[in-house]
């Protein structure tokens, strides 16, 4: 039996490394070269680090789906996890969270959200789609 992995480290260390220095990057770029001193900040310039920075994470974010594409076709069962985050949400926003006095800790929130999802990838992993044979 081969097991399948959504990351093999042996084969994408460096994508991990340029994720790292990429991000050291920016905070140095971002701490040493354009806030070097203290001043207050307008709306215009607050503004302007927004779009900035709005479109770094939106260019880390094509680049992380062009290099994800292919792990979403190994997650065939995800769309099941998703839909069970779902009904899980707006069950605790019809319950109003009722069963703990009014209040469900966000951390189990997060917590079962995040064990949904696992599961469901976990689960796609660990029982590929199966192809129709070739005729």
């Amino acid at each position: 039996m081969t097991t399948a992995s959504l990351f093999p480290f042996a084969e994408t260390w460096w994508v991990y490394g340029v994720f790292v220095l990429f991000v050291v990057g920016m905070l140095a770029l971002d701490f040493g070269v354009f806030h070097r001193r203290a001043h207050a900040v307008g709306f215009r310039e607050a503004a302007a680090w927004s779009v900035v920075w709005g479109l770094v994470a939106f260019g880390v974010g094509t680049a992380l789906f062009s290099f994800l594409a292919g792990a979403v076709g190994r997650s065939h069962l995800l769309r099941y996890g998703l839909g069970l985050v779902l009904v899980f949400v707006g069950l605790k926003m019809a319950w109003r969270n009722d069963a703990l006095g009014g209040k469900l800790p966000i951390a189990w929130s997060l917590g079962i959200i995040s064990l949904l999802l696992a599961a469901t990838v976990g689960l796609s992993l660990a029982f590929p789609k199966l192809r129709a044979p070739r005729a």
